[in-house]
């Protein structure tokens, strides 16, 4: 987009620098433009190397035009560029930067009528909070991983989860980010580095990655352990000799390196569109980083050309058939404890411990399927953890009460006042939002003759049903849904025979029940009396019409009442 752009200005007559503050930005800048825009004169402006004053589109470095003190700036004139694009341009509210924006008159203090300042980056926000309003009017496009993703611009995801047994929980933090050392010591060890290395020789099939480490030294000792095992790595850190750094990109550009191991490095700024594979070997707290480092293998294959195609379709069925139809992302997953790391799916408003099934492509088959359910059956989908223990009975609840009380049978298999329903029994832990079912299999019989029957947990807020398990007697299903109540510790207030359930009914039940129970004349279905509860002074309610699983002129109690508003507010 940005080549476009430069095309289009430069045969306006108009020049353009380009600014970057990594040597590798600068040279695949330079590649780039090489390869869209070959009939463009451009120079660099990065240490030794020189622009000319001809050059219509200069690529400078950062660091050398925005040295305090330095004079390599002056060789421009003020007004010599229309427009600055800044690369990677959250970083560029900084004095290093800003000294070279005002200089050209793209500044906040000095901005020359006529001239453009255009930045781009994969993380428009700053950690440290700052604006970046001081410099940018707006935002004109918003790119972000989703839409890229779905418009057929980048590779879709398998993503691997991989649970460790390493505790983070107690790694000291410094300005909000964990404290290096203290975060190596505690998952540089071999056993977790092991991990590292047996994850990428089952998930990555022989495919060339890259391992974000903790530091250097977490780099280095995860290098040496690929090597042992015969899989060439190399380490790439910010003491690395350039020219060794050089042959290092290029040997793994070329496939004869298999993994590259960095601790910051390799987060911006490389551009390798055959990357089959990342590893998150270190936990990352921030949202800004870890999309930084996703996006190194979300780029899509050169033999996809994507490019050359008019539609999102087109573009997606381009990348399923080149030679990287996804990009593999394998995050290391320690006990993190009250400490907030940043996984995948919640860059898509999910869990993070949402788990997708292997090679199942998380875009396609899982984020687009539940924003679907989302937007169509209003389901929180942030709430959703395991894929496989959902059956998508989205709003099923939809049964009606039969009976408050159970059969004499039913009762001998439950201490607790589960209700009957027109499919099967149900009882809700309000507190918690949650409701379990016990659902007949084969509605068309009579609820005692059934044979199989489905456990089932529905959550309130989020609309979703997860399946628990299938038992082929009603006995065994009541069983195992109180046992499994108990262990969720949910509140015992429906246990049978509770010391309240004879008291009279609340003022705010009988406002709900005023609400829920009522005929479509308006009417309530219920009426009061002239007769008082003893123990809240209240008229007493009495119930016109058998119906709900209540007899005509029934009291209502606080018991009754609690189990006929269960029914409305699980729904």
């Amino acid at each position: 987009m940005l080549v476009w752009l430069a095309k289009h200005f430069a045969k306006q007559g108009k020049r353009i620098l380009v600014l970057c503050d990594q040597n590798d930005l600068v040279w695949q800048w330079q590649k780039n433009f090489q390869k869209f825009a070959p009939n463009l004169t451009v120079g660099i402006e990065k240490a030794e190397f020189k622009s000319k004053k001809s050059d219509q589109i200069v690529v400078g470095s950062v660091q050398t035009l925005g040295r305090k003190g330095k004079k390599r700036i002056k060789k421009f004139s003020q007004e010599h560029f229309d427009c600055v694009f800044t690369d990677e341009c959250d970083k560029s509210i900084t004095p290093t930067w800003i000294r070279i924006l005002e200089y050209f008159g793209v500044g906040q203090d000095n901005f020359i009528d006529g001239n453009l300042l255009l930045g781009v980056t994969a993380t428009p926000y700053r950690t440290s909070g700052e604006s970046m309003g001081i410099l940018y009017d707006d935002i004109v496009a918003n790119y972000d991983i989703r839409y890229g993703i779905s418009q057929g611009w980048l590779t879709d995801i398998e993503l691997y989860n991989v649970q460790t047994n390493t505790d983070i929980s107690n790694v000291k933090t410094n300005a909000g980010d964990f404290t290096l050392s203290d975060l190596s010591n505690t998952i540089n060890t071999s056993d977790r580095n092991a991990q590292i290395l047996k994850s990428y020789k089952e998930l990555s099939d022989g495919q060339q990655a890259i391992v974000y480490c903790a530091d250097v030294a977490h780099a280095y000792a995860v290098s040496d352990l690929f090597n042992a095992h015969d899989i060439s790595s190399e380490v790439i850190e910010a003491n690395t000799d350039k020219q060794e750094r050089k042959e290092y990109m290029n040997e793994f550009d070329t496939g004869n390196i298999d993994v590259l191991c960095n601790y910051s490095t390799m987060s911006r700024g490389i551009d390798f569109p055959e990357l089959r594979s990342i590893i998150f070997a270190r936990p990352v707290k921030s949202k800004n980083l870890f999309t930084q480092i996703l996006g190194r293998v979300l780029r899509t294959s050169e033999t996809a050309e994507v490019d050359k195609y008019p539609d999102a379709q087109s573009r997606k069925f381009a990348i399923e058939t080149s030679d990287k139809p996804v990009a593999k992302v394998i995050d290391l997953c320690d006990e993190a404890g009250k400490h907030n790391v940043v996984h995948l799916p919640s860059l898509f408003g999910l869990h993070d411990k949402l788990q997708p099934k292997k090679k199942q492509k998380f875009f396609k088959e899982v984020v687009e399927p539940l924003d679907r359910l989302k937007k169509e059956k209003k389901v929180d989908v942030s709430k959703i953890e395991n894929l496989d223990e959902i059956e998508l009975i989205v709003n099923k609840r939809n049964y009606e009460l039969k009976s408050l009380e159970l059969d004499d049978t039913v009762k001998e298999f439950t201490n607790r006042s589960w209700v009957e329903t027109t499919n099967g029994y149900e009882i809700s832990y309000t507190e918690e939002n949650k409701v379990l079912i016990i659902e007949s299999d084969d509605s068309s019989k009579e609820l005692l003759d059934k044979s199989s029957w489905n456990l089932l947990e529905y959550d309130t807020d989020s609309g979703v049903t997860k399946n628990l398990q299938t038992f082929q007697s009603l006995s065994g299903a009541f069983k195992v849904a109180d046992e499994y109540a108990d262990r969720q510790g949910w509140d015992k207030q429906f246990m049978e025979k509770a010391d309240w359930w004879d008291e009279g009914v609340t003022s705010a039940q009988i406002k709900w029940l005023n609400k829920f129970y009522r005929y479509k004349s308006g009417y309530s279905e219920f009426e009061t009396i002239n007769e008082r509860y003893e123990d809240t002074g209240l008229k007493k309610l009495r119930w016109k019409k058998n119906s709900h699983g209540i007899s005509e002129g029934t009291i209502l109690t606080k018991k009754l009442a609690s189990q006929l508003l269960q029914n409305k507010f699980g729904k």
